[in-house]
């Protein structure tokens, strides 16, 4: 078939209504629903089989509504029901012990998008614009309460936040549902919600006070899907190369070439991507010894770059960036977002205050190391989450260091801090060498 006639037979396969078996991307295409919005139902679908419809939770109660579920009740419903490695994994002989329980023979292919069933087509439909902006709301807030900013019996109200966040009063909205259903907050009839917990003297008033401007801008089409290519490929690296069709990268996410080319701009920019003679994109194989290679590095100039920042680096951001760690160590479970946070303030943030461009710049290609952290429950980047804990307690080690003024002690423990996380690192090949292999979307070809 030529190159029209084979075009025409992919578009008309994508239209069936038997697209909906290969994933989020076509439930986008067909059912007119961005393809981040319809992942998320996928999943949730998924974990509650039993109950294919979603109803979320009502403002300050734990009974739910007969209403429509909104996006962020959603989003809450999907991460309340992940599993996490609380204990170190015990796998016998031949299997291994998976982020979810299950366990897995040596040697299998596993796919890890599960197939698309009826649920996710009886589950309501929600756009990624709305869910980004919910979602993004409630995750500040949220991190404003548990660090303090956001003062027990703070009043918070839709029109207030729309203004701080510069958004419509939707988003605004669902973002204090989900903060209500959770109890982080409480209804305070209709002037709006009352922060929880007991109010020092004088400080809740019935005013809402001003928040500090925190505008919201909108994700670029490409930002909403580098997560999951990302994912895709830290999973097949640890295999083989392969090659990246941006034309069927396109397709697969309901995309234009343009969207695909930024995307693969920036993982270029990480090493994640670059492309061979024939001008192909490709992500090549990583190997241990790699990893070993670009770890050295980081403990020959990391500790360095730490030492000359100490004395510029403002208190308040190291009281911050320790603050975020207790919070995130008190949560019943840590997920990949609030540990790249912590990864970025101590071992980015930090060392651009020493002023040190050339070697800030030379560290630029260990950034590719960075990519896994951001997906904890993946069956083989996920680390368990024991090691996880023990890796926050380094970093607020090195943090009581830098603020006791204590330069040269916090570059030994950063140095230590890295010597232990090669191994954390090296552990993804013992998972892989476990499993055997990975099945590729359509869009990546093994090169070797």
């Amino acid at each position: 078939m030529n190159g029209h006639g084979d075009r025409a037979a992919e578009s008309a396969r994508r239209s069936a209504p038997q697209a909906c078996n290969r994933g989020p991307a076509a439930l986008a295409g067909p059912c007119g629903v961005s393809w981040p919005g319809a992942s998320m139902l996928r999943r949730i679908a998924l974990r509650r089989r039993a109950a294919p419809t979603f109803r979320p939770f009502s403002a300050g109660s734990g009974r739910q509504t007969g209403l429509a579920a909104s996006p962020i009740a959603l989003v809450r419903a999907y991460t309340a029901s992940s599993v996490h490695w609380s204990q170190p994994p015990s796998p016998g002989k031949d299997a291994i012990a998976s982020p979810r329980g299950r366990s897995r023979e040596k040697g299998m292919t596993i796919d890890r998008r599960p197939a698309r069933d009826e649920a996710d087509r009886r589950a309501p439909l929600v756009t990624s614009s709305a869910v980004s902006l919910q979602d993004r709301i409630y995750a500040h807030l949220k991190a404003g309460i548990a660090e303090g900013r956001i003062r027990p019996g703070t009043r918070l109200l839709e029109s207030q936040l729309a203004r701080t966040f510069g958004v419509s009063r939707s988003p605004a909205r669902g973002a204090l549902n989900a903060l209500a259903a959770e109890r982080l907050v409480s209804e305070d009839g209709a002037r709006g919600y009352r922060v929880g917990g007991i109010a020092a003297a004088g400080e809740a008033d019935d005013a809402a006070p001003p928040l500090d401007p925190a505008p919201m801008p909108h994700q670029r089409r490409w930002e909403t899907l580098y997560g999951a290519v990302e994912q895709e490929l830290y999973g097949q690296i640890l295999f083989h190369s392969v090659r990246v069709n941006d034309l069927r990268l396109a397709q697969h996410y309901g995309v234009s070439r343009t969207v695909t080319r930024d995307l693969l701009a920036r993982m270029d920019g990480v090493g994640l991507v670059t492309k061979d003679a024939a001008g192909r994109w490709v992500a090549r194989r990583v190997t241990p010894q790699r990893i070993r290679n670009l770890y050295a590095l980081r403990r020959l100039l990391e500790p360095v770059l730490l030492a000359e920042a100490a004395p510029r680096v403002p208190t308040a951001l190291l009281r911050q960036a320790r603050t975020h760690i207790e919070a995130t160590l008190a949560r019943p479970a840590i997920d990949g977002e609030d540990f790249d946070r912590a990864e970025t303030d101590l071992h980015r943030d930090l060392l651009g205050y020493s002023g040190n461009d050339e070697l800030i710049h030379a560290l630029r290609p260990t950034h590719f190391l960075f990519g896994p952290t951001r997906h904890l429950i993946d069956p083989i980047l996920g680390i368990p989450m024991h090691k996880i804990e023990h890796a926050l307690h380094e970093h607020l080690a090195i943090l009581d260091h830098l603020l006791d003024g204590d330069a040269r002690g916090a570059a030994l423990l950063l140095e230590r801090h890295l010597a232990e996380a090669i191994g954390r690192w090296l552990g993804r090949f013992e998972v892989a060498a476990t499993l055997g292999s990975v099945a590729c979307p359509d869009y990546l070809t093994p090169s070797d």
